[in-house]
């Protein structure tokens, strides 16, 4: 039988086994536990073979008294244990069982941690896709407020029947060009999605206003909204915060 070190649960789960009746694997947990671990010392620890005694009884539909534990170790870190059991009337373990088993115990925790590696690789993967996604989706509805401002302005200033202070046209064309250069970030964001997957997203910190923040955010809104009534109160003397203010 092979059982795996849970660190979740600080203890060993039987994975697998050949030979062995359902009860006699129920047995290992968490029966041998106590025995395996007093035996092998700290977890993670780089032990040699060990000889469970034999005087441990085993209560299942065979008596076996035979017990021989070796820890699946792969450098420094406790992959788990195998086991092999002998019914009583059989004989004991010999030296040449032992570095039999030896070897295949090395072989069993190389492949269980490749197994393991492959797992880790896998769900990255999916996690580096799901992130991806999410990005992709977010600088989407992102790009819609921009362009939203920017249509909202332009067909304020193409109304034939209103007249304009220059004061205000300016105010409008500042605006225009702000939100293009919102959209042009944003563009460039989304064609670099590389950064993204690997893990170095760039920011840029210094000491922001999030009373500006929100008063920006605010008008965009108001642009997107034009049948709604949408009043701002921000406290006076707001301390400034370190941030990416375009980000943020």
């Amino acid at each position: 039988a092979i059982a795996l070190w849970e660190e979740r649960v600080k203890r060993f789960i039987p994975q697998a086994s050949y030979g062995l009746e359902a009860i006699d694997v129920q047995l290992l947990h968490p029966r041998l536990d106590r025995t395996i671990l007093s035996i092998l010392g700290r977890v993670g620890e780089n032990l040699p073979l060990v000889l469970i005694p034999s005087d441990l009884r085993w209560p299942g539909r065979h008596r076996l008294e035979h017990i021989l534990a070796l820890p699946l170790s792969q450098g420094q870190d406790l992959v788990g244990v195998i086991y092999v059991f002998r019914p009583a009337s059989a004989r004991q373990f010999q030296v040449r069982d032992v570095h039999l088993l030896e070897i295949f115990a090395q072989q069993a925790a190389a492949a269980i941690q490749s197994s393991r590696l492959v797992q880790e690789a896998s769900l990255e993967r999916q996690r580096l896709q799901a992130m991806q996604e999410s990005f992709v989706g977010i600088v989407s509805h992102e790009l819609q407020t921009p362009i939203a401002i920017i249509k909202g302005y332009a067909s304020t200033l193409r109304n034939p029947d209103a007249t304009w202070r220059p004061e205000v046209t300016r105010r409008i064309a500042t605006t225009i060009e702000d939100e293009c250069d919102r959209l042009q970030s944003l563009v460039t964001d989304l064609l670099d999605i590389s950064r993204i997957q690997a893990g170095r997203v760039a920011m840029t910190f210094a000491q922001t206003d999030i009373g500006e923040l929100v008063d920006e955010a605010v008008q965009a809104m108001r642009v997107r909204a034009p049948d709604r009534r949408i009043d701002l109160s921000v406290a006076p003397n707001l301390p400034k915060v370190r941030a990416d203010g375009d980000k943020l």
